[in-house]
């Protein structure tokens, strides 16, 4: 997947491109739901590609995770593997509320790497988010009023 940020998206990515740069990664129903006349368009390319790029760093997290933690080598992570680690009891049972999908009490690579790039992708767009009140904000207020509001409804107008 490491040739997807060369292809050249700017007139949109073509069906073969997009296998060739993607390789196992791509999926041919979400291709049939967003091409137009053979192509996608450099805003969706952009997303699949950011999308994959954070899965794979997030499987490749949640693997160092369960090789650094799991002393049982059963290739997930216990309660008492995450208590070992360092974790209050209090914090190992908010860890495994929030990733134990299956709440069977043991962590998985799968419902790490899930975990990892759903918080990424949150954190991106806080960033993103903030960023863009800040670019707008040009009194330093932080509240759109005024001109700032004339300003903010223009740049999506014209977006």
């Amino acid at each position: 997947m490491g040739a997807a940020a060369s292809v050249d998206a700017s007139a949109g990515v073509a069906l073969e491109a997009a296998k060739a740069s993607l390789g196992d990664k791509f999926n041919e129903a979400k291709w049939n739901e967003a091409a137009t006349d053979g192509k996608v368009s450099k805003e969706v390319w952009e997303k699949w590609v950011a999308d994959e790029t954070v899965a794979a760093n997030a499987e490749a997290a949640a693997g160092g995770m369960v090789a650094a933690i799991d002393t049982s080598d059963d290739k997930q992570i216990s309660k008492e593997e995450c208590a070992a680690a360092g974790h209050s009891a209090e914090k190992v049972e908010e860890i495994f509320a929030k990733i134990d999908a299956d709440k069977d009490g043991q962590l998985t690579k799968e419902e790490l790497a899930e975990t990892i790039a759903k918080d990424t992708k949150d954190a991106a767009k806080t960033t993103a988010a903030t960023a863009q009140v800040a670019a707008l904000d040009t009194d330093g207020d932080k509240t759109k009023v005024g001109g700032e509001t004339n300003v903010l409804l223009l740049s999506y107008s014209v977006t």
